[in-house]
């Protein structure tokens, strides 16, 4: 079976109402979350030990935002998939692509352990 290396990843082009599109879907998921955030910051009193749980209540609440943009622009870039390659080989470590239907469940054999 023939196997790509990373390097080999193509160039794609994207609207900028592509872009929009994929910035608009994440932001609606976390407009609301930064409200309720910030509405927990200003509320009572403000103490060092609070203020260290909102910050990191807030550096979480930016990594969960920042994965799902992450992979939504990258899933973008890939299209359909028909042109890139199914394996891939990264610093000698081998990778492959989800199937066609990109459902993200737990691999069944590994489950039932």
């Amino acid at each position: 079976m023939p196997k790509s290396i990373a390097t080999d990843a193509g160039w794609t082009t994207a609207t900028a109402d592509e872009i929009e599109k994929q910035v608009d879907a994440v932001l609606d998921w976390l407009r609301p979350q930064l409200v309720v955030w910030a509405g927990a910051l200003m509320a009572g009193n403000l103490t060092p030990s609070g203020f260290c749980r909102s910050e990191r209540a807030l550096w979480t609440l930016l990594r969960e935002f920042g994965r799902p943009f992450l992979e939504r622009l990258l899933n973008a870039r890939e299209g359909d998939g028909r042109f890139l390659p199914h394996d891939v080989v990264y610093q000698g470590q081998g990778y492959r692509r989800l199937a066609e239907s990109r459902d993200k469940k737990a691999n069944e054999s590994a489950a039932a352990e």
